[in-house]
């Protein structure tokens, strides 16, 4: 398992109908690695991961607004098992 610490950096949305024209609304939403704070986890994760992004597009409107610019977050990476037929 990894633990990323990341800051989000940009989020658009994509929700008015008139320019959607029968696409469904989205969110996309674009992460890069925190790396810097002087001290403490941030500083021993930037030692060996100065850079880091993830982006996403985001299509449940459940989901919708979870996270805004300047949120901080952890995203867990987690291998999943091997599927077996």
């Amino acid at each position: 398992m990894l633990k990323l610490k990341m800051n989000v950096v940009f989020v658009e949305s994509a929700t008015d109908p008139v320019i959607l024209k029968g696409v469904d609304p989205s969110q996309k939403i674009t992460m890069r690695a925190v790396t810097t704070d002087g001290a403490g986890e941030n500083a021993a994760w930037s030692k060996w991961t100065p850079f880091g992004q993830l982006e996403f597009v985001v299509t449940n409107p459940d989901a919708f607004d979870k996270v805004a610019v300047g949120d901080v977050v952890y995203v867990t990476l987690e291998k999943v098992a091997a599927k077996t037929s």
